[in-house]
């Protein structure tokens, strides 16, 4: 063939090596070869199950556990939740809040804050609670909105 590169010839010469062993091999020539490779894959897939469920049961995946809880207590305190943490209205409208602070909003229209504003000052008010990226441009707020502002 006429190659030069020496590293390719090396390693084709390391992969003829294992073909020849391979063929040597009294494993190859098993006639349950099939079902001896299927038994052993089986038995590592059960094997990684295992290893997943012995990390569930660990000190790792608890280790969140108490700051799950104390958000959980949260919930409850606010009336979010019931003492059986089943979610109550409150929980429901803070649910349906994808683009907003939903802790913030439910408890805006829940504390009837909302209710002086006119409808565009509502938007207003609950644009600012929509994350935005750094800005040049300076707005101005009416005065109406300081007043809520101030009341939150």
């Amino acid at each position: 063939m006429k190659i030069k590169d020496l590293e390719f010839v090396e390693i084709f010469n390391q992969i003829k090596a294992v073909q020849t062993a391979k063929e040597k091999s009294k494993c190859h020539t098993c006639p349950s070869l099939n079902k001896q490779i299927n038994k052993m894959d089986k038995l590592s897939r059960v094997e990684q199950q295992v290893d997943n469920m012995q990390h569930l049961l660990s000190e790792d995946s608890l280790i969140l556990m108490p700051e799950f809880k104390q958000r959980v207590q949260v919930l409850k305190t606010l009336g979010y939740l019931n003492k059986d943490n089943i979610v109550q209205i409150k929980g429901r409208v803070a649910r349906e809040m994808n683009t907003v602070d939903e802790l913030l909003a439910t408890e805006m229209i829940f504390e009837n804050v909302l209710t002086p504003l006119e409808p565009a000052e509502i938007a207003a008010l609950l644009s600012c609670l929509v994350f935005e990226e750094k800005t040049e441009v300076q707005i101005e707020i009416p005065e109406q909105l300081e007043e809520v502002s101030l009341a939150l």
